[in-house]
């Protein structure tokens, strides 16, 4: 993993059980070759995207919630830690968080400060970020946890590189 820690997330729009289970299945296949490589959390980024067109339009908070539970579910019985994306439209509206306090929470809210009523491990901060190397805009996140087996620790810098000999 070149030095990087990594997780995983699938974006989701599951309004069944048995599509969050499958979709879950799914991002646990494709994991499964990589397993040593997982540091970080595997996470379920349930999503409402398109208005009244959106094939989530009017499905009721429960459901959405218990599929994100059945998601997590899955990822914590295949052996990864579960974690849980949401913005605050999402997360206030379409599922219902208070269900799914049992698991690691990904908060996404583009301020210069976030403001949530739940816990959250990783924030979300930013959609304009540039990174050397990416020619586009990119998502800027912060961690606030140490994660068992990574290599970076949240609030201390990463060593510099060193300089080869005769460098």
């Amino acid at each position: 993993a070149a030095g990087l820690d990594v997780g995983a997330y699938f974006f989701s729009n599951a309004i069944t059980l048995e599509e969050a289970v499958e979709e879950a299945d799914l991002l646990i296949s494709k994991l499964e070759p990589y397993r040593q490589y997982i540091t970080y959390p595997v996470v379920c980024d349930w999503e409402y995207l398109g208005g009244n067109k959106s094939r989530a339009y009017g499905v009721d908070a429960k459901i959405i919630t218990d599929c994100i539970d059945a998601f997590c579910q899955r990822v914590e019985e295949a052996g990864y830690t579960p974690m849980v994306y949401f913005n605050d439209y999402c997360g206030y509206i379409k599922m219902d968080l208070s269900k799914l306090t049992q698991y690691q929470f990904w908060y996404a809210r583009y301020a210069s400060a976030p403001e949530s009523i739940y816990d959250f491990q990783m924030w979300q901060y930013s959609s304009k970020g540039k990174v050397a190397g990416i020619g586009s805009d990119v998502d800027m996140n912060l961690c606030f946890v140490p994660w068992p087996g990574a290599t970076r620790v949240p609030g201390i810098a990463p060593a510099p590189v060193p300089t080869p000999l005769g460098g």
